[in-house]
């Protein structure tokens, strides 16, 4: 038998096996929808066409995206309309269709003014459809909700022909007719006029979609069109349920600039919008700078906020001037120059944001991105000085909080090896101890939020960049409580002082003497062991140059526990070339482990240890021990030839 068959018998019978499985449930798309919008905030939602396993388009594809749509629109949701959604994934030439993963979803979730996008695939079996679908988050990539349902294939239920034209629909062939021919200013005027004659309103309103997006497409902008736009957009009276307004404020846009006629009308219209809708969208629009002076950009958004301030915008009642605030700031992330242009909002009205979980938990948010993206230096330099001052303005917990995680990220980033750009390593570096210094309170008070819920991955991770820091915080311990830890009887923590002090670096250095003391100690078991083996690490990091510390540590070879010797080499090796002279007197050493250790040491630094080539020869030649002549010869190599 072939394969392909083989492979084509065990396809039906799985299917066999996930129909019946389907049928034992009989989940239902309207079930599906309804346990996706159980418990959710209102989400803006986008349904891509589903997509046959079969490969091949059939008219169940757009058919079961409209039975989500249909069921999704009974619930508290915003949903981007299909024509709308097809116009804007042309726009970027992105195909409807389509099974849409986590990393495609947050793509999508760039080009298009939704939270979720909803997707799947569908195989015809035995009568039905068995439906595979998802619900994607597009600015985290996570599914909230998967979905397998069943979907009787009837008659009645089919798509209708698309052929079926009803109302003002059939008008299309004219314009279809006008908009193929536009080779001359002469035949765009034909077009313009064919398009200003049909009505822009109920089905009509797709055929305009049609002609703004091959306007767009082939970069015309009619005045005699704009101005008919233009008073389609004076008389809505409902933008909010209305898709028109958005459209052709997204069309005064898209030629890069928002003439004084174009954000007069798109001023009004807003005004008209529901204080729920989302005006991110719009005023992104209206407030793109592509071709307009910077100084223009700040103006209208000063005329934004005076209408927020003076309550002008939202219905039934109007928007708080927050709340215009945030969308304000949202919308700006079409702009060119958005750091510059957030900048000046976050400067100009810090004052009325309120100071509570939400508001400072999207101005964190917003400020940090502003941060991580801009795109120069000295743009990087104003938004931290303007991300400082609002987090020292605040008494906020949520602020701690995303102090912290601030603090994380750069860290993170300083020590990111795959970054290419090694300038911005370096911007940071140079960041991080201004944070430390200007937020140091707020990032101490993340000590006790963290501790508050019993977080004790969070609480080590501060407390150490606390003390790596050398910041003065009453929530951390300090140098001299691990001392006094170190030297109590409580072995718990005298090792939990030792380890926080083997993870600070240089910092750790206050506490040398204490450390060189327990390194010496002998006994104690297994817990002596470990509390020697961290404070021989701990001299490492802080490259200690006491003679009693190196000498310790070289001594430290002799330790029948691997890791005590083990860390103690790695420790003298980090010390480098100020424990060579002790290393030269570790040749002559009684016992073979630490000779051969001191020779290896020796032959590490290369060049600069040729005052050993003496002593290193004289071992390779007469010592007792085999593997310390090999060890010594190799060493000697080493530093002749600098490998």
């Amino acid at each position: 038998m072939k394969r392909s068959t083989i492979l084509k018998l065990l396809f039906i019978i799985f299917l066999s096996f996930a129909f019946e499985a389907i049928s034992a449930s009989e989940e239902t798309i309207p079930d599906a929808v309804k346990k996706f919008v159980e418990n959710r905030k209102p989400t803006r939602v986008a349904v891509l066409d589903f997509v046959s396993t079969g490969d091949k388009k059939t008219r169940y594809d757009a058919f079961i995206a409209d039975t989500i749509i249909s069921e999704l629109s009974k619930y508290k949701l915003t949903l981007l309309e299909r024509k709308r959604l097809e116009l804007l994934l042309k726009e970027h030439e992105l195909s409807q269709s389509g099974i849409v993963d986590s990393e495609k979803a947050m793509k999508l979730g760039s080009l298009l003014p939704v939270d979720v996008v909803a997707s799947g695939s569908y195989t015809e079996f035995e009568g039905k459809l068995v439906i595979n679908g998802r619900f994607i988050h597009v600015g985290t990539g996570e599914i909230l909700y998967a979905f397998t349902a069943s979907m009787a294939i009837e008659p009645s239920k089919a798509p209708t022909s698309p052929d079926a034209k009803t109302g003002c629909e059939k008008q299309q062939e004219a314009i279809r007719k006008a908009l193929s021919d536009l080779v001359n200013e002469s035949a765009i005027n034909k077009a313009v006029e064919t398009a200003i004659n049909i009505p822009f309103m109920t089905d009509c309103a797709n055929v305009h979609y049609r002609v703004m997006e091959t306007f767009v497409k082939f970069k015309l902008y009619p005045a005699k069109y704009k101005s008919f736009l233009i008073t389609t957009l004076n008389s809505i009276d409902n933008p909010s349920d209305d898709n028109r307004a958005n459209e052709i404020i997204r069309l005064f846009a898209l030629d890069g600039v928002i003439d004084n006629e174009e954000w007069t009308a798109s001023l009004a219209i807003i005004q008209k919008m529901r204080a729920t809708h989302w005006l991110n969208e719009p005023l992104g629009y209206m407030l793109r700078e592509d071709g307009v002076d910077l100084e223009i950009v700040k103006k209208r958004i000063d005329e934004v906020m005076a209408l927020a301030f003076d309550k002008k915008i939202g219905r039934p009642v109007p928007a708080t001037q927050e709340y215009i605030l945030f969308e304000v700031i949202s919308g700006l992330r079409y702009s060119r120059n958005f750091i510059i242009d957030k900048c000046y909002v976050f400067k100009k009205y810090m004052n009325i944001i309120p100071d509570n979980d939400k508001y400072n938990k999207e101005s964190s948010k917003q400020l940090k991105y502003m941060y991580f993206n801009a795109k120069n230096r000295t743009d990087q330099k104003e938004v931290l000085s303007i991300l400082i001052s609002f987090f020292k303005s605040r008494d906020s917990d949520v602020l701690a909080e995303e102090c912290a995680y601030l603090v994380q990220s750069i860290e993170g980033k300083t020590k990111d090896t795959w970054n290419p750009d090694k300038n911005k390593m370096k911007d940071y570096a140079e960041d991080l101890p201004i944070i430390n210094k200007s937020l140091e309170e707020l990032y101490c008070r993340s000590v006790g939020t963290a501790r508050k819920r019993g977080e004790r991955y969070s609480i080590e991770e501060r407390e150490l960049h606390i003390l790596r820091n050398k910041m003065k915080c009453g929530q951390a311990p300090a140098i001299k409580d691990l001392e006094a830890d170190m030297r109590s009887g409580d072995w718990d923590k005298k090792l939990k002082a030792i380890e926080m002090l083997s993870k600070i670096g240089e910092a750790a250095k206050e506490a040398e003497d204490t450390v060189i003391k327990y390194l010496g100690q002998q006994g104690f078991g297994r817990r002596g062991e470990e509390l020697r083996s961290l404070c021989a690490k701990t001299l490492g990091n802080i490259k200690t140059i006491n003679p009693n510390g190196i000498e310790i540590l070289i001594e430290s070879f002799t330790e029948r526990h691997n890791r005590v010797s083990g860390d103690a080499e790695e420790a003298i090796k980090g010390i480098g070339l100020p424990a060579m002279p002790y290393l030269i007197k570790g040749l002559g050493h009684n016992d073979h482990k630490v000779r051969q250790l001191c020779a290896k040491a020796l032959g590490n630094l290369g060049r600069n240890a040729k005052e050993a080539l003496p002593e290193l020869k004289r071992l390779s030649d007469k010592d007792s021990d085999y593997y310390v002549q090999k060890e010594a010869q190799g060493a000697a190599q080493m530093i002749s030839n600098d490998y």
